[in-house]
C-alpha cells in the first residue's frame, strides 16, 4: 500500500499472506498440530481450490509456526482476485472435548475487531451524519461527555478515536480486567459502562482514564477510544451498536459464523483459547466484557475472507458494497504522519 492508502495489485497478495500468518502466529485466531503424532488435520474445504503455485511451501511455513509457537489447531486462507485461493485447517478447536478446526470454526479476532468498528463508524460518516473532526460530545445524551480533565477545553473528535491519538488511555489493570466475565456474556451493558467509564462520579471513572497530554498530541493505541466509537454508533445509528453490526456488516457479506456474543454462537464450533506451559496445554475459557467493540469479535476464516475482499475491491464482495471506494481509500490514508506514523483511519499502513 501506497502512502496515500490506495491497494496496489503488487503487493495485496503479499499484505494478506502477511496479515494472516502474523495474526494467526500472534494471537488466538487459531489455535495447533496434533498433540499426540504431530500429524495436522485438513478439513475438507467449502470452496473450490484454485491452483497455488507454492502450496506446498506454504504450509510447511504454517506447520513450522504452529509447531514453534505451539497453537493447538488454526484456519487459514488465502484470497486472490475475488476468490479464496487457499484454505486448510489444522489441529483441535477444543482439546478437551475432541473437537478439531474447520473453516467455519470461529475464533476471537482480538483487535482485528478493531476494524469492523470502524467500518461500522464510517458507514455513518458517509451518510454525513458526522464529521470525522466534530467533537463526539456533540453526539452524546445530555449529562455524558467525554473530556480529559488535564486539558478540559480540548475537544476529542472522531478522527482523534479512530487514530489513538484522544488521549484516552487503556486502563487495563483498573477498567479492564477487572470486569471480565469469564464462560458467560458480560451482565454490564456497553451503554452502561461507557457512561459510567467517561462520567465523573460514574462506577468505572479515575482520571487515569485520560493521558496527561493533550488530545491530538500524542499517540497511545486505547482499546476505550475504540468502545467509545462502538457507544457512539448505536447513539447516532439509533439502535444497539452490535445489531447495527450484524445488519449492515456482518449479514451483507454472508457472515454467518459471525457474533459479539458467546450466546449467539456454538460453542461447540467455537475455539478455545489456551495457554501452553511446560509441554502442556491449559484452556484459558472464554470471556467477554462490556467493551467488546475494541476486542471482542468472533469469526471464522471463511467468514472473514468476505470481510478482507470487500477491502481489496475497495468495500464491495459479491456484488454488495459497504463502504464507498474513496472511503476505504481515506481509511488506508495516514492521518498525522508526524504524530501517528503509519496509522490511517483504525487500519495501520506497513510499507513494503
Amino acid at each position: 500500500m501506497e502512502n496515500k492508502g490506495v491497494f496496489m495489485k503488487k503487493t495485496t497478495f503479499k499484505w494478506f499472506i502477511i496479515f494472516l500468518i502474523t495474526f494467526i502466529a500472534e494471537n488466538v485466531w487459531a489455535q495447533t498440530e496434533n498433540l499426540e503424532n504431530n500429524e495436522f488435520n485438513y478439513s475438507s474445504p467449502n470452496y473450490k481450490q484454485v491452483a497455488f503455485d507454492d502450496s506446498t511451501s506454504l504450509d510447511s511455513l504454517i506447520a513450522a509456526q504452529i509447531a514453534q509457537n505451539h497453537i493447538p489447531g488454526l484456519a487459514s486462507c488465502i484470497v486472490k482476485n475475488n476468490q479464496i485461493i487457499w484454505n486448510r485447517c489444522y489441529g483441535y478447536a477444543n482439546i478437551e472435548k475432541n473437537l478439531m478446526v474447520n473453516d467455519s470454526t470461529s475464533f476471537l479476532l482480538a483487535s482485528v475487531t478493531k476494524t469492523f468498528t470502524g467500518t461500522a463508524v464510517m458507514q455513518l460518516w458517509e451518510q454525513g451524519l458526522f464529521g470525522l473532526n466534530n467533537n463526539v460530545n456533540n453526539f452524546l445524551p445530555s449529562g455524558v461527555s467525554v473530556i480529559n480533565p488535564y486539558y478540559s477545553a480540548d475537544p476529542i473528535t472522531f478522527r482523534m478515536l479512530l487514530t489513538h491519538i484522544s488521549s484516552i488511555k487503556y486502563n487495563f489493570d483498573n477498567s479492564y480486567y477487572p470486569l471480565i466475565t469469564w464462560g458467560d456474556d458480560s451482565p454490564i451493558s456497553l451503554d452502561s459502562f461507557v457512561v459510567n467509564y467517561f462520567t465523573p462520579g460514574g462506577v468505572y471513572y479515575d482520571t487515569a482514564n485520560y493521558n496527561n497530554w493533550a488530545p491530538g498530541t500524542t499517540y497511545e493505541y486505547s482499546n476505550e477510544a475504540i468502545t467509545l466509537l462502538g457507544y457512539l454508533t448505536g447513539i447516532i445509528a439509533d439502535t444497539s451498536f452490535f445489531l447495527y453490526c450484524e445488519d449492515y456488516i456482518f449479514d451483507p457479506l454472508s457472515m454467518n459464523h459471525t457474533a459479539w456474543f458467546l450466546s449467539d454462537l456454538d460453542t461447540n464450533n467455537l475455539a478455545m483459547p489456551y495457554e501452553y506451559q511446560f509441554g502442556t496445554y491449559y484452556p484459558i475459557g472464554y470471556f467477554s466484557h462490556p467493551g467488546y467493540p475494541s476486542s471482542l469479535l468472533k469469526s471464522s476464516s471463511s467468514d472473514l475472507a468476505h470481510y478482507l475482499l470487500a477491502y481489496i475491491n475497495k468495500g464491495e464482495w459479491n456484488g454488495v458494497r459497504i463502504l464507498n471506494s474513496s472511503t476505504v481509500s481515506l481509511m488506508n490514508t495516514v492521518q498525522y504522519p508526524q504524530i501517528a506514523p503509519g496509522q490511517g483511519l483504525i487500519w495501520r499502513l506497513e510499507y513494503k
